[in-house]
């Protein structure tokens, strides 16, 4: 019986690794189909819902059956914040063990559904990005283009399938292909380095923090070359070095948002790539530098715009990078965003300071990063009129894990310029030896 998302078939396999838990194409397709008719029952197309996807087979297939079914579907992480937090619209919130499977049987034609996903907020607040499923499901065919994905390729994602690099290079890639999705819910790099050894080498997505934990690992120099991809913040110099010498070839940067998705990849060619650029322009992609050096850039997979605004109309959207195109390579310059890099993951410091602000009579409140050697950052507050007790109570009760500060600073006042903005290069910036909570 056939299955196809926008003309796409469902043919990809599923293995969650280190388990005995594996489903086939054939499998996952028939789980779809039924997951599909058993949300039909609750739910009419067009309608949204939330589905948080913990990476196991169920909760793909469930994904899958939304789309099959016609609903539009917010995604977000199993225990996420966001979610509490933003208070979307939805009908339900849908997560692991929520998903009916019915008896399969031919399903109904229904319109495109929708994709919504939680952007980073690196300009104010996160948003809810809303993109035609069709522009999701053509992002993983031009990850399946520039890395020859095909039946017997494996790809390995050991990051939220929620967000825009698992779902475009993840999901969506192995649908496009045919190829098989190896999730991991829990992080173990013993497990990790022994899929990295395998035949055929596999493609692995990764955040700079990943690699990092890979190159402390020091794991023996693979048979032969994986393909390391890698998003979400320049990846350090000693790292690439020491992935390099394990892998026998560097990772490759790929650069886009959940706004325009894919918009530059690094991949295999007989030149070499620039090591501070992040790659050419993927097939559909368009950049322009303005006057400010900041990047505009429009996609074959542009978002349609934000929940609960008015539809987008600008035909190109300003990344709020900087960066200029050299030899055919974009090379980014800065970021004009002042979210927090927390092992890849964005954490939004504006979002941060309102939590505080609704949770304790505090008379001031600033979230900003602080480095640590891996080249990632750790979250800090510097506060004004507050007990640090409270402050980490308060955030506790409100954040995820990876949101949480690691060490809340209690000043007499805030610095600032002559302006009255934070002077942030004056905010306590100690060793991670020095860091408490």
């Amino acid at each position: 019986m056939s299955t196809e998302l926008g003309g796409v078939a469902v043919r990809a396999a599923v293995r969650v690794a280190g388990t005995d838990v594996a489903v086939g194409r054939d499998e996952l397709a028939g789980l779809a189909r039924r997951a599909a008719h058993g949300l039909r029952r609750r739910f009419a197309p067009g309608e949204r819902v939330a589905l948080c996807v913990d990476g196991t087979p169920e909760t793909i297939a469930g994904l899958l059956g939304c789309w099959l079914a016609g609903l539009d579907v917010l995604l977000a992480e199993p225990g996420s914040s966001y979610l509490a937090d933003a208070r979307p619209d939805v009908r339900a919130v849908l997560g692991p063990g929520d998903i009916a499977f019915a008896e399969e049987r031919p399903l109904p034609p229904v319109d495109p559904p929708r994709v919504l996903q939680f952007t980073s907020g690196s300009t104010g607040e996160p948003k809810l990005a809303v993109q035609p499923l069709e522009h999701i499901l053509r992002g993983g065919e031009l990850y399946r283009d520039l890395h020859g994905l095909t039946a017997g390729s494996v790809i390995v994602a050991p990051l939220p399938l929620a967000h825009s690099f698992g779902l475009g290079a993840g999901l969506a890639a192995a649908l496009a292909g045919g190829a098989t999705l190896v999730t991991m819910p829990r992080l173990n790099l013993r497990s990790l380095a022994a899929l990295l050894a395998g035949d055929p080498a596999p493609v692995l997505l990764g955040t700079p923090l990943l690699y990092s934990l890979l190159a402390q690992a020091r794991p023996a120099p693979l048979p032969r070359p994986a393909t390391l991809l890698t998003s979400g913040g320049p990846m350090p110099a000693d790292v690439v070095a020491a992935t390099t010498a394990w892998n026998g070839r560097p990772p490759w940067q790929c650069y886009g948002s959940t706004e325009t998705g894919l918009i530059c990849a690094q991949h295999e060619r007989d030149l070499p790539w620039h090591p501070d650029g992040v790659g050419s322009p993927v097939p559909g992609a368009r950049i322009a530098v303005a006057d400010d050096g900041l990047l505009h850039v429009t996609t074959d997979t542009m978002f349609d715009g934000y929940l609960g605004e008015p539809p987008r109309t600008a035909p190109a959207f300003a990344t709020g990078d900087a960066g200029r195109l050299e030899d055919g390579e974009l090379r980014l310059l800065g970021r004009k965003s002042t979210f927090i890099n927390v092992g890849g993951r964005k954490v939004n410091p504006a979002r941060l300071e309102r939590v505080v602000r609704e949770a304790v009579p505090v008379r001031d409140v600033v979230a900003y990063g602080v480095a640590v050697r891996t080249g990632d950052e750790e979250v800090h507050l510097a506060v004004v009129g507050a007990e640090p007790d409270r402050v980490m109570e308060a955030c506790r009760r409100r954040l995820s894990p990876h949101e949480l500060p690691r060490a809340v600073h209690v000043l007499p006042e805030l610095p600032r310029g002559p302006l009255g903005k934070v002077d942030r290069g004056r905010l306590p910036r100690p060793s991670r030896e020095e860091s408490t909570t």
